[in-house]
């Protein structure tokens, strides 16, 4: 097994140095000294085979560190560029949906205005609705009593009053709704005239047969409900009553309209339409903005891994060289203070060889690029491969 350089001491080197700068060496038996030549040689231009053992481990242990971080940044470059195609591409995604929303904005701004600049009717149509119930009600009641008072059986007096309140009702509903109309065919006019004319023309023929051919053969039309009147005055207050509660009926029914109920209409489903798809398009952005948010930390973690993986390596690699440089000074400290003669050999007169780093550990080659070629799909790129 190769040798690592932790392997060599400081101690370890000192102890070759001043063993090599000597001049002389221990003899077993007997305990003398025998000369030798110092080494390295005062004249030796080539480095010490000690310096040359040093840097040559230290530089290989560097190249273990350089393919050992080539093998593993194949797996982190594969991660962040996954991760920066999948960042792009959720930003894009985010950038588009975000700039729908704008457009559906504008669009519910734009009908919202439309829809208050539009006439609104006096009268909601629900509380138009319960005016009707409420003169509905008064015509039965009256209508209950005239009949009962124009001879009918009482449960004959109310179906008659529920059948013709209901009637009137609906032509006094329909006519006011013709009336508001703004832009009116030939078709509302004609049933504009025919629905008062038709209900007036009813009440009174109501009134006047009930009281000449039925009220007449009844043996006592007086009394109704407890209330005396006379079968003449009876057909004039179902008249009068009826119409007026009509009348009333088309002037709620009238104000509970628009000009234009059509366009009214067709303005509100526009924005009910144009709230569905601000929102539609409001909740694909949120999606949108989450999906980018992820990616993104998952880009930052394998950018932050891949970035915290090389800075490990290099480190490693700096203490290496810095490690073999020392020991190589304290080697030829060592072997200078052994020598008797102090004389310098020219190999120590110049700088030890230098370690370079493998451009591969260098920051500043460190490289951060991802060319692409679909970005449909982000495992594909012509940065560095999976293995």
């Amino acid at each position: 097994m190769p040798k690592k350089i932790f392997y060599y001491t400081r101690r370890y080197s000192q102890k070759i140095g001043k063993r090599q700068g000597r001049n002389f060496t221990w003899k077993l038996w007997p305990f003398w000294k025998n000369p030798k030549v110092p080494y390295p040689l005062v004249d030796q231009v080539d480095d010490a085979q000690f310096e040359d053992e040093l840097l040559s481990v230290a530089m290989n242990e560097i190249a273990e560190v350089n393919e050992f971080w080539k093998s593993k940044d194949k797996q982190l470059k594969t991660r962040y560029c996954t991760t920066k195609a999948e960042r792009e591409i959720a930003l894009l995604k985010f950038k588009q949906e975000e700039a729908d929303v704008a457009p559906e904005e504008a669009n519910v701004e734009e009908v919202t205005e439309e829809l208050m600049d539009f006439e609104s009717a006096p009268i909601k149509h629900r509380t138009a609705l319960f005016f009707h119930g409420i003169v509905f009600l008064c015509e039965v009641v009256f209508n209950s009593i005239v009949f009962n008072v124009f001879g009918a059986e009482l449960w004959e007096s109310i179906i008659t009053a529920v059948g013709v309140s209901l009637g009137l009702t609906v032509f006094a509903y329909f006519l006011g709704k013709l009336m508001k109309k703004g832009e009116k065919t030939k078709t509302d006019i004609i049933w504009i005239y025919i629905i008062p004319i038709v209900t007036l023309g009813g009440i009174i023929a109501v009134s006047v047969i009930r009281s000449i051919y039925i009220g007449e053969l009844m043996a006592n039309p007086n009394t109704a409900f407890g209330i005396h009147m006379s079968v003449s005055l009876a057909a004039f207050l179902f008249a009068l009553l009826n119409i007026v509660l009509f009348l009333g009926g088309v002037l709620i029914s009238y104000m509970s309209f628009t000009h234009n109920e059509r366009l009214l209409e067709t303005i509100k489903k526009q924005y009910k339409n144009a709230i569905q798809r601000l929102k539609k398009e409001t909740a694909e952005a949120a999606r949108a903005s989450e999906e980018f948010e992820q990616t993104n930390n998952n880009y930052i973690r394998a950018k932050h891994e891949r970035q915290k993986e090389f800075e490990r390596h290099n480190a490693n690699a700096k203490t290496i060289k810095a490690i073999a440089e020392y020991l190589v000074e304290a080697y030829r400290t060592a072997n200078m203070e052994a020598r008797r003669d102090s004389i310098k050999p020219l190999c120590f007169k110049r700088q030890p060889k230098q370690i370079l780093l493998p451009p591969e550990l260098l920051p500043e080659n460190l490289d951060w690029d991802c060319k692409f070629i679909d970005t449909k799909n982000p495992n594909i790129f012509t940065g560095s491969k999976p293995s």
